[in-house]
């Protein structure tokens, strides 16, 4: 779901997908909630809808009450605000006054639905230092920390990092992400850990170098059902590693510390792609370093993504 520029109500992006509103919250039980998501990577950037609605009183109540409308009318347990990229100290602010105003009208306004809201929290600074968690905190159900996407091709042209190859999810730079949560004082059993059900993958400036390191020309080559430089599903790699005979490898493992980094890699095409992904056990990894640190769950993105290996025994067709 997006938000109107003009009256800060809540539209959706595909107007196509509304009648299936009914049948996906018809599946809520008492162990699955279904919650409503509002925003995303797209929708963050411009115009900057986002920090005109939160800076003014009479637009937050108007997107309130939008919200308030999708949620009774289909049947929602909750709302997901996915606001990646504020930039401002107006609106770090402007979000809390939001948040807090949300609750207190659901309270109010709704007292018997007991409807929830998460918060997504991106994993870069340049974003996390325009949230203000510690305040947020005492009105939502849930944070949703994306502890993916720590590293891609888009670091090229930084000349502190340049054109070398880092896994998107090693737990040594999730460990760094998620630490100012912990310096704000965040209650960690209100922390959902991110897990990527996809990888990211360059190009390599060498075939005889294909590791941590190494040089890259570009993103990887696109796959067939994702069609994006750079990315493969984790059902893509799944039958990629099966038609190959692809084997797969810890990032940074070594005798000494088994499982290296937390994420699997792989090279194909004759050397000339490297990709780094989780899987199932690398997922299992990144749950125990959930565990260790008493974080609440942890949150997929996404589930059209995921492989055969999931284990809820449905999945789409095979390619």
């Amino acid at each position: 779901m997006s938000i109107s520029p003009n009256s800060f109500h809540v539209v959706p992006f595909d107007t196509t997908a509304v009648p299936l509103m009914y049948p996906f919250t018809a599946l809520a039980s008492a162990t699955l909630a279904t919650f409503m998501a509002i925003g995303g990577g797209g929708s963050s950037v411009l115009p900057p809808i986002w920090s005109q609605m939160v800076s003014d009183q009479g637009n937050r109540a108007a997107f309130i009450s939008s919200v308030e409308g999708w949620l009774s009318t289909f049947n929602f347990q909750g709302v997901d605000l996915d606001w990646e990229f504020p930039s401002s100290n107006n609106d770090r602010d402007g979000f809390v006054n939001l948040v807090r105003e949300m609750r207190e009208s659901f309270t109010a306004n709704y007292p018997g639905k007991n409807w929830g809201i998460s918060v997504v929290l991106p994993p870069d600074i340049s974003s996390l230092q325009f949230f203000d968690p510690i305040n947020l905190e005492p009105y939502i159900t849930f944070f949703n920390f994306m502890s993916y996407d720590l590293h891609g091709p888009w670091e090229a042209s930084n000349p502190s990092l340049g054109a070398f190859v880092r896994p998107q999810t090693s737990l040594p730079d999730i460990t760094t992400a998620i630490s100012p949560l912990w310096f704000a004082g965040v209650d960690p059993t209100k922390v959902n850990l991110g897990l990527a059900a996809y990888g990211r993958g360059y190009t390599l400036a060498n075939p005889a170098c294909a590791d941590l390191g190494c040089a890259y020309t570009g993103p990887s080559e696109p796959g067939p059902c994702t069609t994006e430089a750079g990315i493969l599903s984790m059902r893509e790699i799944e039958v990629l590693v099966q038609r190959e005979g692809l084997r797969t490898s810890w990032v940074g493992a070594s005798a000494a510390v088994e499982g290296g980094l937390g994420v699997k890699q792989m090279v194909f095409a004759a050397g000339k792609q490297w990709m780094g992904f989780d899987d199932q056990e690398s997922w299992g990894l990144k749950r125990k370093y959930a565990d260790a640190l008493c974080i609440g769950g942890t949150v997929v993105w996404s589930v059209d993504l995921q492989g055969v290996g999931t284990g809820d025994g449905n999945f789409g067709p095979g390619f």
